[in-house]
């Protein structure tokens, strides 16, 4: 099917596999481009951790061959393959950067695929994330609900303040069922708003709070409560944390050797097979 977005059409496929029956449900949506072992890891949390009903969606930008057909045997999510590139491809730029730091790569692409994931899962409340990110202990989405109130009606891992202050979609909670009526999107509206930006714009207009988790992006001095010797100190990676001060939620993010921005002055970055390796290794064995 051709599904609009913005001012672009995008041929689509959408495979319902995995929806949810529970009146309480949270729509949980992954997108992403190739980078299946991070896509699996992420899933593999999702599915340790997450202690209430929740209803998955993968979103994939035009992957290759080999990360579809592998996307496709991921049963345990509704899949939407979107096989029109949200970035332009060909020209000097695309033989010389790759697809994330391409005009438009990372971030449209990014928004795109929660506009199209909006499209199709029916919740009241909808998780977004990347999926280099991952809960990290088991009842991190029920903590993260309880957070929620009547005035407050998102919840973010961390504050980003690039254009605005708002939620940053490497991992936010928000009231979907506000939406439509309060006329939200992920699309950026540069130069004023980035990706996901008029979500919590919009909440605010309406009244209603966000809060938002400790973290080590937002608070670097909060890495100390790692410890020496813990085996996230000395990475580039977001983590969040609960109430009671323990580690909830990672983002690889600037961890990662692709990254051209080291983050929090700690230079260690990982190779992708290497991150997945220590995560398993610490948050799976118990």
């Amino acid at each position: 099917m051709n599904v609009t977005i913005g001012d672009r059409g995008y041929d689509i496929d959408v495979m319902e596999r995995a929806r949810s029956a529970a009146p309480d449900h949270v729509a949980i949506v992954v997108p992403c481009h190739g980078g299946f072992p991070l896509t699996r890891l992420c899933l593999d949390a999702l599915e340790r951790f997450t202690d209430v009903p929740y209803e998955l969606w993968v979103v994939d930008n035009a992957s290759d061959a080999k990360t579809v057909d592998r996307l496709v045997a991921e049963t345990r999510a509704n899949l939407v393959l979107n096989r029109t590139a949200p970035w332009k491809r060909g020209g000097l730029l695309g033989r010389l950067l790759p697809w994330w730091r391409q005009p438009g790569g990372g971030s449209l692409a990014n928004a795109v695929a929660l506009e199209l994931a909006a499209r199709f899962a029916g919740a009241r409340w909808m998780w977004v994330m990347h999926n280099d990110a991952m809960p990290a202990r088991r009842g991190w989405l029920s903590d993260v609900l309880a957070r929620t109130s009547d005035r407050v009606r998102g919840v973010t891992m961390r504050r980003d303040k690039t254009r605005v202050e708002a939620m940053h979609q490497s991992g936010f909670l928000f009231d979907f069922s506000l939406y439509g009526p309060l006329r939200m999107s992920f699309l950026p509206n540069l130069p004023d708003y980035d990706v996901g930006d008029l979500v919590t714009v919009r909440l605010r207009d309406a009244g209603y709070a966000i809060d938002v988790c400790d973290n080590i992006y937002n608070r670097p001095e909060l890495r100390e409560r790692l410890g020496e010797g813990h085996w996230l100190h000395d990475i580039n990676c977001d983590v969040a944390f609960d109430a009671a001060g323990e580690i909830v939620y990672l983002h690889l993010g600037r961890g990662t050797l692709r990254s051209s921005k080291p983050g929090s002055g700690h230079a260690q970055q990982l190779a992708v097979e290497d991150w997945v390796a220590l995560a398993r290794a610490n948050l799976f064995t118990a």
